[in-house]
């Protein structure tokens, strides 16, 4: 049996799944049509510098990239335009059209490896997509985030309720057109894999009789360690329920990540005096001028993962206020390395039972996430155990656990065949 993974950048899921078809199957190819997820791939495929030459050699015949440079030269003045403006609708359909580009010149090379399953991202309008359809083979669609009809909803929710707030959510609003072509998409695949239930809910408004299977995402638990939990739990039986209270956030800085409600709620809940809100990730055009208005932020751009944990480990709480999330793996981490971690249902609700291994909050609402900073910070001791069980938790979704799911459920496939 042969299996080709079709990566359209550097999701960590469809490399992980690339993974578990080279460990478990023969990977007839892993396709990206990105050098940056080429490079990842090979990378992560691996996870030792030591066996890259080895990989590079078994791989060598089993992953199709075209030069990229060979594209974009043909662009290179708008290419370079896009670079310059970054933050322009212009760039995004530049680098829409190059990678669209790409991806067609692949697709011309699948039928003739002939696979027994694909997986591969959904994206209407995507020829890898096409070609696969044309050849008789398992496709799963592979889906990192929620449907395009339920982010409209979540867009035009904040718009009407917060639009104080709205011009920081992300521009991109899906057509009747494209909903459309995703809706075909669904109804044309063997099976949709995605992350969370949350994710399955929002594409079940569409067929609820789709074929649909969640697979939670995972960590690399040797990226986390053991002396970060330590010292937090160490320095919270030092410190009194009157120190200041540290809460962070790591992510995209915007309003789909509910960073007003957050903002906002952190700033009613009067905690003590000194308490601080770290936001880390990089932020949305105009959201950071904004937010420098509010002295208790502490704004951190994108560090090494030494720092992080070191952040991590100075936190009280971590806490996501996002509206909708396909699965935070900032979260899952944070709960790895026993920090207590808040979360809204549409984030991480379904691996977290409230109070006991992490905290539930409602989104769109700055009034629970006031009234849970408060509760927590009056209370330290309980941080200390619902950190401690939410870390137990955690260390079941590892990517190795991942693999092994993905592994189960290509065999399921070959049994259909």
């Amino acid at each position: 049996m042969s299996c080709i993974v079709i990566n359209s950048g550097v999701q960590p899921e469809s490399i992980q799944i690339g993974l578990a078809a080279f460990e478990g199957y023969r990977l007839s190819a892993y396709v990206t049509s990105s050098s940056l997820g080429y490079d990842h791939a090979l990378v992560l495929l691996l996870n030792r510098k030591a066996r890259f030459r080895k990989l590079s050699e078994i791989l060598n015949r089993r992953v199709i990239k075209l030069p990229e440079k060979v594209i974009i030269r043909k662009f290179f003045v708008l290419t370079l335009i896009s670079r310059l403006f970054p933050h322009s609708i212009f760039a995004e359909k530049i680098n829409r059209l190059t990678d669209f580009l790409l991806k067609l010149s692949i697709s011309q090379q699948i039928p003739d490896l002939n696979p027994s399953m694909i997986f591969c991202q959904s994206q209407p309008g995507n020829p890898l997509i096409s070609a696969a359809l044309k050849i008789n083979s398992k496709l799963v669609l592979v889906l990192s985030s929620c449907s395009p009809k339920y982010f409209n909803e979540v867009r035009n929710r904040e718009l009407q309720c917060n639009p104080d707030w709205f011009k920081y959510f992300p521009r991109r609003k899906y057509t009747q057109s494209y909903i459309s072509r995703f809706e075909e998409q669904l109804q044309s695949c063997n099976l949709i894999l995605v992350p969370s239930p949350h994710v399955a809910k929002s594409i079940q408004s569409y067929n609820c009789h789709l074929n649909i299977n969640v697979v939670p995402l995972g960590f690399d638990p040797s990226l986390f360690h053991k002396r970060i939990q330590i010292d937090y739990f160490s320095n919270c039986q030092r410190i009194d329920n009157d120190s200041p209270f540290r809460v962070i956030f790591i992510g995209q800085i915007h309003q789909r990540k509910g960073i007003g409600y957050l903002v906002r709620g952190f700033q009613n809940a009067n905690l003590p005096r000194g308490s601080t809100l770290t936001l880390v990730g990089s932020p949305i055009k105009g959201i950071k001028k904004f937010l420098t208005r509010y002295s208790f932020i502490e704004w951190v751009s994108h560090r090494s993962r030494a720092h992080l944990q070191e952040l991590l480990g100075q936190s009280d709480l971590y806490l996501s206020a996002s509206l909708t999330e396909g699965f935070s793996l900032a979260a899952i981490e944070a709960m790895s390395t026993g920090i207590p971690v808040a979360a809204t249902s549409e984030t991480l609700g379904d691996l977290i039972s409230d109070k006991y291994s992490g905290f539930l909050i409602d989104a769109y609402s700055s009034e629970a996430i006031s009234a849970l900073l408060i509760r927590c910070s009056n209370n330290r001791e309980m941080l200390i155990q619902v950190g401690m069980t939410g870390q137990e938790i955690a260390a079941n979704f590892t990517w190795v656990n991942y693999r092994q799911k993905i592994l189960t459920l290509m065999k399921s496939l070959e049994d259909e065949i």
